[in-house]
């Protein structure tokens, strides 16, 4: 599973913002998909774990709602 990133602003409990790479990037929760095995050797970085944990628990919490 992966969950798209975007730079455009968003707010609402399905966007987590954080930076990656210098840049403010949004988490966009709601638009979580199934990725191909492609894409995964296309690694583009590793996110700080602080931010990983604030992305991962938002979407448990927009999950199990």
């Amino acid at each position: 599973m992966g969950i798209p990133l975007t730079s455009q602003p968003h707010t609402g409990s399905w966007c987590v913002p954080f930076e990656f790479k210098n840049k403010q990037e949004i988490a966009v929760l709601a638009q979580v998909e199934t990725i191909s095995v492609s894409r995964l050797y296309r690694k583009m970085g590793t996110v700080p774990e602080s931010d990983l944990q604030a992305v991962l628990t938002a979407f448990i919490s927009l999950v199990s709602r």
